[in-house]
């Protein structure tokens, strides 16, 4: 089992490729007004839960299922979602601020209501929302290409060595860019590669010393 996973909550069994997350997995359960937030839903299997007005902060999506939950009124700050399957879950008047969905799957969702504030879609298509009335062409990250090379090598030379350092590529450095100056992403880098309490940097912790620094 791979040691980024913990074994108290992490069940390899035969013949799967990756292990289950039992530990964040739920079956018709209730979690309503919850705080998920900075938890682990990595390879977990949700089905007909209720995630009504939860928060997610940080917390971890990736190979996650949720098939016909709702998460009505809950909002998802900071978020990556990496390879999740949302099949039938409603996102009734649900805030995404600053997510990432990457090849996730979103048949039969609805997302009524819902605001995406600095959002991107890679692999995940959002056409057949058409009630949104979102701009597609704005919310893909492929425009990080054109983030300037200066910007990102001085970023890693200023902060080599430090748990910042993994943090700075392109896709991150452009989602920062569109709502801090570069001298302010400097100083919540310098910030937080002070703070020895967090061994790696993922958008959630930039975005909330943005928020505390600068009331953005």
């Amino acid at each position: 089992m791979s040691k980024k996973f913990d074994a108290k909550f992490f069940v390899k069994k035969r013949k799967q490729k990756y292990p289950r997350n039992k530990f964040f997995s739920y079956k018709s359960e209730k979690r309503i007004e919850k705080n998920f937030n900075y938890k682990d839903f990595r390879n977990s299997e949700s089905y007909s839960t209720s995630f009504i007005r939860c928060s997610f902060f940080g917390t971890l999506f990736n190979k996650s299922t949720f098939r016909y939950c709702n998460f009505t009124e809950s909002v998802f700050s900071g978020i990556t979602f990496i390879n999740c399957n949302f099949r039938g879950c409603k996102f009734i008047n649900a805030i995404f601020d600053n997510c990432v969905f990457k090849n996730c799957k979103l048949n039969k969702s609805s997302f009524k209501g819902a605001d995406f504030i600095n959002c991107y879609f890679d692999g995940t298509g959002l056409k057949s929302f058409p009630q949104l009335n979102l701009d597609h062409n704005k919310m893909k990250l492929k425009d990080s290409k054109n983030v300037p090379v200066g910007i990102i090598d001085d970023f890693r030379v200023r902060y080599q060595g430090t748990n910042v350092e993994k943090f700075i590529d392109k896709s991150n450095i452009y989602r920062l860019m569109k709502i801090a100056t570069v001298a302010k992403i400097d100083e919540v880098f310098k910030e937080l590669s002070s703070n020895t309490h967090i061994a790696t940097i993922k958008f959630s912790h930039v975005l909330k010393t943005l928020q505390n620094l600068y009331k953005l």
